[in-house]
């Protein structure tokens, strides 16, 4: 799990996906084959729930992998 505080939801996937390629490209892969799903969820201050953060990142994770697998997904109001 990572915490990005003060980042926009299209910055914290784009440095999802940088992490997501550093380690799908990473010399680990030459001898086992891995792949990265990453789910993405935010808060504002207003609604800091850590419990509903962690359930929305978990929500947006499960849908990258039945998307395909090796995906970052954004958590959005529809994928509950």
């Amino acid at each position: 799990m990572v915490f990005l505080p003060h980042t926009r939801g299209h910055y914290a996937k784009q440095i999802a996906e940088n992490l997501r390629v550093h380690l799908f490209t990473h010399d680990i892969n030459k001898f086992i084959r891995v792949t990265v799903s990453i789910g993405v969820a935010g808060t504002s201050p207003e609604e800091e729930d850590i419990n509903v953060l962690i359930k929305q990142s978990d929500q947006a994770l499960y849908l990258a992998k039945a998307k395909g697998r090796n995906k970052v997904v954004i958590w959005e109001e529809d994928s509950e």
